[in-house]
């Protein structure tokens, strides 16, 4: 038997409700798992369908969704670092910075 034909469609609904899901609660994995859905969707629905756009919409969601939040990490705690760097201080101590103790940060998960 072949596969379902919606597939695609059910590829590119799942990618949607990972990035969603990511972007609830911040866990890495849901963001690999929402672009990885989406490129399946891509991957397995003819260019000529009618919700083709919707699932290239969704893949690229899901990976905005994944740049910002590794970017926004990034300058964190690139941030902190270059704040050691000219202090010599262990920690930031600044508001949103890591190490800062005014405002402690939702846990990240980096597992894949």
């Amino acid at each position: 038997m072949g596969r379902p034909p919606d597939l695609g469609i059910r590829r590119t609904n799942l990618a949607l409700a990972y990035d969603l899901r990511f972007q609830r609660t911040g866990v890495l994995a849901g963001a690999d798992r929402a672009v990885e859905a989406g490129r399946q969707a891509v991957a397995v629905i003819s260019a000529d369908h009618p919700r083709w756009p919707t699932c290239l919409l969704n893949l690229g969601s899901a990976q905005q969704s994944r740049f910002t939040f590794l970017a926004n990490l990034g300058i964190k705690y690139l941030s902190c670092g270059i704040h050691i760097a000219f202090t010599g201080r262990s920690g930031c101590g600044g508001r949103g910075h890591p190490g800062g103790r005014s405002k402690p940060h939702p846990p990240t998960t980096l597992t894949r």
